[in-house]
């Protein structure tokens, strides 16, 4: 049984960078307008603590605060995309950080799952887990986006 979940150093910065929003928000707009930030905040505070995926038994199950959201076994998954987003002009430094932006899950029955690379247990992403463990087929795709619209 392994659990891929955001790290706490994501969860502790956000929460830091969310608390001063909101502290901001209330010096400058007064507490009328509070209730307008705080609870989108906290809102999106939750799901981002909450959220996490838990491989075990040959599934691949989504929680939130562990209420099962989906699951799916891995013999169904045909295999798994790996795609990374690259933006024209920019230059990308990435540290400790996975290469792909997300995975998406190809299944047997022709759905697709999207699942972030973000999601990590001591520094192994769940797509590489699910392909080194379970021999399920990978495919790398490398997209450009040359306009921030499309």
């Amino acid at each position: 049984m392994v659990k891929f979940q955001r790290s706490l150093l994501v969860k502790a910065f956000l929460g830091v960078v969310l608390s001063i929003f909101n502290i901001i928000w209330i010096y400058f707009n007064g507490t009328a307008l509070a209730i307008f930030v705080s609870i989108p905040s906290a809102a999106v505070l939750l799901v981002i603590i909450g959220n996490h995926y838990l491989v075990s038994h040959d599934t691949v199950t989504k929680y939130f605060f562990g209420y099962r959201l989906f699951e799916i076994a891995i013999h169904e998954i045909d295999f798994i995309e790996f795609c990374s987003v690259k933006k024209f002009g920019q230059i990308e430094i990435k540290v400790a950080s996975p290469e792909e932006d997300y995975y998406r899950l190809h299944l047997k029955n022709g759905k697709i799952i999207k699942i972030h690379s973000y999601y990590t247990n001591e520094r192994i992403t769940i797509g590489d887990y699910i392909c080194k463990n379970y021999k399920v087929k990978k495919k790398e795709t490398k997209k450009t986006k040359y306009f921030y619209g499309s």
